[in-house]
C-alpha cells in the first residue's frame, strides 16, 4: 500500500494523468492537422493513428510506438502512448516531425 499512498499524496497521480493526457493531445492535434485518421477519438494518454507505411517508416527512424492492424497493403494503424514519465521535449520533436511531413 506504500506505493498508493505516494500517489495520492499531494495530488501526484492526478498531477500525472494530466500531464500524460496534454502530452497525448498535442500529438494528437499534430496528426489531426496534418489531416491524418484518428481512429478512435479518445481523452486518454492513447492515440490511435492510421498512417501510411512511408510515414510510418520515417517515424520509426525517431520514434518508439506500436504498429497494430495492416489496412491495406499501404496503410497501418499505430498506437502512440504516452506517460507521466513523457518529456515535453520529445512531444514537441514528435509534433515538429509531423508538421515537417
Amino acid at each position: 500500500g506504500v506505493q498508493f499512498h505516494a500517489l495520492l499524496k499531494d495530488d501526484l497521480y492526478e498531477r500525472n494523468g494530466r500531464h500524460q493526457n496534454r502530452m497525448a493531445d498535442l500529438m494528437k492535434e499534430a496528426l489531426m492537422n496534418k489531416g491524418f485518421e484518428i481512429y478512435v477519438p479518445s481523452k486518454t494518454n492513447l492515440i490511435f493513428a492510421d498512417l501510411s507505411n512511408d510515414i510510418i517508416e520515417k517515424l520509426e527512424k525517431e520514434f518508439l510506438f506500436s504498429k497494430m492492424t495492416p489496412l491495406d497493403e499501404n496503410h497501418t494503424r499505430i498506437r502512440l502512448v504516452t506517460s507521466w514519465a513523457t518529456k515535453e521535449e520529445e512531444v514537441n520533436k514528435f509534433v515538429e516531425f509531423i508538421n515537417n511531413l
